[in-house]
């Protein structure tokens, strides 16, 4: 079983979310609220995508997995999108014409 955070303030709800992001397989994504849920805080995805922005996973965690609910990529293209959608394509992972990762 993973460790679940206390809280989510402080450092282990962050460590959860970065062991949980280590663990998405190459070619697969999953979203910020599943990223949080499986770190122990169903309801801060929000908070995942705040620690993704200030460089949680600036060690080499796969960031470029995790995506909004809708299955789109939420950044902006020149803000980083382009780049996520190319390390996806990389690994594989097809996108639909409106933006959205394809299922299956």
């Amino acid at each position: 079983a993973r460790p679940r955070p206390s809280s989510t303030t402080g450092g282990a709800f962050a460590r959860c979310v970065l062991d949980v992001i280590r663990r998405i397989p190459r070619g697969r994504v999953a979203a910020y609220g599943q990223v949080a849920a499986l770190a122990g805080a169903p309801r801060n995805a929000r908070q995942v995508g705040h620690m993704l922005k200030e460089g949680l996973c600036a060690g080499g965690a796969p960031w470029h997995r995790v995506l909004g609910a809708s299955g789109k990529i939420s950044l902006p293209a020149s803000g980083g999108g382009d780049e996520q959608r190319r390390q996806l394509e990389a690994e594989g992972v097809v996108f639909q014409e409106g933006g959205a990762v394809a299922k299956g």
